[in-house]
């Protein structure tokens, strides 16, 4: 049972039963789509609330198998995205960059990384803006990284 209040301005209560299984499908659908939007801090969390609310709830055996199975899946695509990002995949370039001469490399990473900040900065952003500002993150991490590795 939550508590919420109803308005800002009433100091009355409302309660909200929410079905255990209708909120662990909708942690596993938000947490399959956040892994596919590579935002897997957020996803592992999901998982394990899915799982947390399974073993309160008392669901069958199989399916907290299957969510511990989907949190382990989570959390090592975790540490393979923290460990081996591709930085280009995040800039969108190109896969022969690395056959171009070192300026027209440059020019890439520079034009690609102006591209993807007016797309993905909070500010202008138009969805959710934590995704956002995650989102410009990793373009500025993916240019420095390549700028560093292409000597720019």
């Amino acid at each position: 049972v939550e508590l919420r209040t109803v308005s800002p301005g009433d100091n009355r209560s409302a309660a909200v039963f929410v079905d255990p299984a209708a909120l662990r499908e909708a942690l596993k659908t938000r947490a399959a789509a956040l892994q596919l939007d590579n935002d897997h801090d957020e996803a592992v969390r999901d998982w394990s609330r899915a799982l947390e609310s399974a073993r309160e709830s008392g669901a069958a055996p199989e399916e907290q198998q299957d969510l511990q199975r989907s949190l382990m899946q989570a959390q090592q695509n975790k540490r393979v995205w923290d460990e081996r990002r591709d930085h280009m995949a995040t800039l969108e370039l190109p896969a022969n960059l690395q056959q171009l001469a070192p300026e027209k490399q440059c020019s890439w990473i520079k034009k690609q990384h102006r591209k993807l900040a007016r797309k993905w900065h909070p500010d202008k952003y138009r969805g959710n803006s934590d995704r956002g500002a995650r989102k410009m993150r990793e373009v500025q991490e993916a240019k420095d990284v390549l700028y560093e590795r292409f000597r720019c």
